[in-house]
């Protein structure tokens, strides 16, 4: 008689007994149970059984019925939908994704009240679902590969292995310790688990879509593609774990046994089973229409860590899809054979990962936090380490000391200087200006002037109402959300614009306004080209007794922008051939002696490396054998200006 199998048991057996087979023996899996206590020797069922540990935990109760307890299918999973406090225009919220976050969290177990009325349209999806995993999961009748596939399996492959997944630790580790992912999670996880014990089975779940995505929805058990995910999905769960050694952190003969009895072919079937099952971090985007109403964007994404990446503006947002990317890259050359299918399939990932949020983003508002556990000289070794504004890091440097001897002043009872901390930053687009300003607002918060140091980034869309009587209020909410720290007004000329408009003018009066009532909790930073601003500035006398202090931004020369350029080589590991070197300085020279006031500057050269990386990426798509060298080099051909 079949016994009802609970969850929870399946969950702690598997954590405290599966490396003998606890677990499996519970859910009457004997052959896996047999294999675990005869192998426990090796530590492989450990990992193995740690694995499944996660995968147990964040399975809903749903499909562990389903499996386990004989239930009838549930209903398809529905999207949750988010509320109106907005980061973006486009409607992506921290409350919409803490709201997904927590569904995950509980197993997306409260999904009764969906309601479906498409009777026919379930049953299909219900079909379409069982049909996709039956061919994820390739059940052949031995789990050992053929020859052909274990002469494929070279030493080559394994360092290939061994050296990615070395990387991706590296890359699970910083996100684990971001800012903006810790504030994310942290209030949904809730103290339940750890960060990083969370983000494990989150990014190996990722790798494991990733891979089925290559392969077209199957990956085969014993296959070179299933040993791969195994043996980096394995790395991933154990992470920095010094405890235990990793598989491919074994040497290529006992790794290649391994593969060879079919030993990483359980651990290629729960990254599999993984890979298929609902996002841990299901995550829905929706957008506001022109009517003020929230509509579906995009229901539950497949990669939803690239979202919130993205929407926290992480800076391992690029190192993380650059990881996925040579992930897919990997599994898709593992057999030394490229079809036309994964040629384009590969580009299809690289768009897929590397642009995550559909839509163009208008960032009319976009909050920087100051991190709690920085220092001021750990800031100013930040502006210091910026590339290039010599200019500008000796007057960021005047100003620290100056404001530092007037408090060393007014504390020893000696009469101070008043200092206006209010600053005009000219110079044109992609020189640096909001970065600075990030690190100018760190800077106050640790020179006790603002308590909270973040930076609200706005501009003339976030200011200005599309009615009589709107911009006052839309003024004063986005003042509100800088308060404690400095609003960061972007091409704040465009404010009056060439006509001086109404709205404009009521703009810049409720902004004075508000500098005056808030003088001791609010900084203002304006931005712009260097003649506009100066016109801009002489529009009100309220601006002109406000703003003393004015900081020029020079062009990058073409040096700074190789330089630009060559640190995001060095931050996801790229290395450039001499011909691309040599290129690259030609393209930035010709660019710069042809400057106008459009020039990019350092966007320039983040734009060229961004289609320098796609070009890469379409021609490491047409190779039919990978190697790490071939992963990492930028070659002449694929520096593109187009």
């Amino acid at each position: 008689m079949h016994k009802h199998k609970s969850k929870t048991t399946t969950v702690l057996l598997a954590f405290l007994l599966g490396g003998v087979g606890g677990h499996r023996y519970y859910l009457e899996d004997k052959t896996k149970a047999v294999l675990s206590f005869l192998f426990c020797w090796t530590l492989i069922p450990l990992f193995i059984s740690f694995i499944d540990g996660f995968i147990f935990l964040f399975m809903s109760q749903e499909t562990f019925d389903q499996k386990y307890n004989h239930a009838t299918p549930a209903q398809p999973f529905r999207t949750y939908p988010t509320s109106d406090e907005t980061i973006k225009d486009m409607g992506y919220t921290q409350s919409a994704v803490r709201t997904a976050l927590n569904k995950a969290n509980h197993n997306y177990s409260n999904d009764e009240d969906t309601d479906y009325n498409d009777t026919d349209s379930k049953k299909k999806k219900k079909k379409s679902k069982k049909g996709k995993k039956d061919k994820a999961i390739e059940a052949g009748s031995s789990n050992e590969p053929d020859a052909t596939a274990i002469d494929n399996f070279s030493e080559e492959y394994y360092v290939l292995l061994k050296d990615y997944a070395a990387y991706i630790v590296k890359v699970a580790e910083k996100i684990s310790a971001d800012p903006g992912i810790i504030e994310q999670l942290e209030p949904s996880l809730n103290g339940t688990m750890a960060i990083r014990d969370f983000l494990k089975p989150v990014i190996t779940q990722e790798l494991a879509k990733v891979a089925l995505f290559v392969k077209n929805g199957s990956i085969k058990p014993g296959s070179l593609e299933a040993a791969g995910l195994a043996l980096i999905g394995e790395a991933v769960t154990t992470g920095n774990d010094k405890e235990h050694t990793n598989t491919v952190d074994s040497s290529f003969e006992l790794t290649k046994k391994s593969y060879e009895k079919g030993i990483l072919d359980t651990l290629a079937r729960n990254f599999i089973e993984s890979g298929e099952a609902k996002s841990l971090l299901g995550i829905s985007l929706q957008e506001k229409s022109s009517d003020n109403t929230v509509s579906d964007l995009k229901t539950t994404t497949e990669l939803g860590l690239t979202i919130l990446l993205k929407l926290s503006g992480s800076p391992v947002f690029e190192e993380y899809t650059t990881a996925l990317y040579r992930f897919a890259t990997i599994i898709s050359k593992s057999d030394s054979v490229v079809t036309e299918t994964e040629d384009t399939t590969l580009k299809e990932i690289f768009h897929m990962i590397n642009n995550p949020i559909p839509g163009e983003e208008n960032e009319a508002l976009h909050v920087s936090k100051a991190a709690d556990n920085e220092s001021l000289d750990e800031v100013l070794t930040e502006l210091n380490g910026l590339i290039g504004l010599t200019v500008v890091k000796q007057e960021i440097s005047t100003l620290v000391n100056f404001i530092k001897i007037q408090k060393a002043r007014a504390e020893s009872g000696l009469k101070a200087s008043s200092v206006s901390y209010h600053i005009v930053f000219t110079g044109n687009p992609g020189t640096g200006k909001t970065t600075v300003a990030r690190i100018v607002a760190k800077i106050y918060k640790h020179l006790g002037i603002l308590t909270e140091g973040q930076l609200v980034e706005t501009d003339r869309s976030g200011l200005i109402g599309e009615y009589s009587g709107q911009t006052a209020p839309k003024v004063n909410r986005t003042v509100n959300s800088a308060i404690n720290g400095v609003l960061f007004i972007d091409e704040a000329y465009s404010l009056v614009g060439k006509n001086n408009d109404d709205y404009g003018r009521e703009a810049v009066a409720t902004i004075i306004k508000r500098m005056e009532d808030d003088r001791d909790k609010l900084v203002v930073i304006l931005a712009g080209y260097t003649k506009e601003m100066a016109d801009f500035i002489d529009t009100n006398p309220g601006f002109e007794s406000r703003f003393n202090r004015y900081i020029e931004f020079p062009d990058y020369t073409p040096e700074e922008l190789f330089k630009i350029f060559e640190s995001q080589c060095r931050k996801l590991e790229y290395q450039l051939t001499p011909g691309a070197i040599a290129k690259l300085n030609a393209v930035f020279s010709e660019a710069y002696a042809g400057r106008d006031n459009s020039f990019g500057n350092g966007r320039f050269a983040r734009n060229i490396f961004e289609k320098t990386m796609e070009e890469q990426a379409n021609r490491i798509a047409r190779e039919s054998k990978i190697t790490r060298e071939l992963l990492i080099t930028i070659t002449e051909n694929d520096i593109t200006t187009s």
